[in-house]
């Protein structure tokens, strides 16, 4: 009954942008022409499944100035990101939503009040029915002491609504229609459903100890420390974001010279292989995609713009990398294949039996982008720490005090 989010444009969108444009091409005539251009760039450049810690990429360009001019990437100026208490709050909010129970145990009734607001979180039973559906699609339609702040959106369009006006246990119904389609559950796409709700308790949530408490299954049993530490999840993202400024400030001020050839023919076959692959499997149409993404390049030079920017990006990486001595070790990959192994493992995932290799290949495409992108983090936290933090006028900065906070 919780909507959510359509991807589907987004994902497809993200898989098309790993990918290239020698559209009139049979796999034949686009390997003969891969090959054509790597034969063409005197550098020889290592083919794109060598290994990348022993062959790195760019690594056989001597000199990387002929392609890119980088100009001054140090002292570069940014303005840092605040985390403000706001943040903090809405950051907890968040956490709870996902917890019926513990969002319950943070819900206290207004004094005075006997029917709910909007912007109040309600604690209600629900029970709905439509026609033709099975005993599992009924049960999904099923709530019991579910916590809501009305107005939030989190149900389909037209439940909230009917919640405000309601008074405490006295039973009521909602009159709703499923949107089409409706990703959830197929099929209630379109259709029309009667829910049966009872509201226990309504008003204002606050993080107090217990609900965090349910929250964290005792991990964080104050709301003090469970406060302090979104807090410092917060500003591990704000350093994140200031990092990124800071580099893409040095790097936006670096300038091209000319794009190596070789890049651009592997960036474009990648392109070509999947949508040649998602044609086949799918009903996928070049054209239609670019319809619907506002396109108005052609396939080609849409695609030819991507893969510039991306080698850009590579260029400035490798280019400052080599001016600053900076590498990829097995050591660093260890460490980014650690990263995605804890990662899983706090989303209950078991990885074990897979390995590094096809982890790293999982998650960025194959190992190359993998050196790519450690390479491109040491690279900006380089920039990072040789940048200055410019004062701006901006909210202050949260200092969450021990007592219990409330999320209005």
């Amino acid at each position: 009954m919780k909507k959510k989010s359509l991807r589907t444009l987004a994902v497809a969108a993200a898989g098309i942008l790993m990918l290239t444009a020698f559209t009139a091409c049979s796999p034949r005539d686009l390997l003969q022409k891969v090959k054509n251009v790597f034969q063409k760039e005197t550098t020889t450049q290592a083919p794109a499944n060598a290994d990348p810690l022993a062959n790195p990429p760019y690594s056989a360009y001597e000199d990387l100035g002929v392609y890119i001019n980088v100009g001054e990437y140090k002292g570069i100026s940014y303005t840092p990101t605040a985390v403000t208490d706001t943040q903090v709050m809405e950051q907890a909010k968040q956490y709870f939503s996902q917890n019926p129970e513990a969002y319950a145990a943070g819900v206290t009734q207004v004094p005075g009040r006997t029917k709910v607001e909007k912007g109040d979180v309600a604690v209600f039973d629900y029970e709905g029915t439509a026609e033709d559906i099975t005993n599992e699609t009924k049960q999904g339609m099923k709530g019991e002491n579910f916590a809501l702040e009305i107005g939030s959106g989190r149900f389909i369009e037209g439940f909230e609504d009917q919640i405000i006006g309601q008074a405490l246990e006295k039973e009521f119904t909602v009159n709703v229609t499923f949107p089409d389609p409706y990703p959830d559950d197929e099929s209630l796409s379109g259709k029309e459903a009667v829910f049966t709700c009872t509201v226990h308790s309504f008003g204002s949530f606050s993080v107090t100890d217990e609900a965090c408490n349910i929250l964290t299954q005792g991990q964080y049993a104050t709301a003090k420390d469970f406060l302090a530490f979104i807090q410092s999840q917060l500003e591990q993202q704000a350093k994140s974001t200031d990092m990124e400024k800071a580099y893409t400030v040095a790097r936006d001020q670096a300038k091209i010279l000319k794009y190596p050839e070789a890049e651009k023919a592997l960036y474009m076959a990648q392109i070509e292989s999947d949508v040649s692959a998602m044609e086949a499997s799918s009903s996928f149409d070049r054209s239609e995609w670019l319809q619907q993404n506002t396109v108005t390049d052609t396939w080609d030079d849409y695609f030819d713009g991507y893969n510039k920017d991306r080698i850009r990006d590579e260029l400035f990486v490798y280019a400052v990398a080599k001016k600053e001595g900076l590498t990829v070790t097995q050591e660093d990959l260890d460490q980014v294949v650690k990263s995605i192994r804890d990662y899983y493992a706090g989303q209950q995932q078991d990885l074990s039996a897979e390995t590094d290799d096809a982890l790293l290949t999982g998650e960025f495409g194959d190992k190359r982008t993998a050196v790519i992108y450690t390479l491109r983090e040491k690279v900006a936290n380089l920039i990072y720490n040789n940048a200055k933090a410019e004062s701006a006028a901006s909210p202050a900065a949260s200092t969450v005090p021990a007592t219990t906070q409330k999320a209005g």
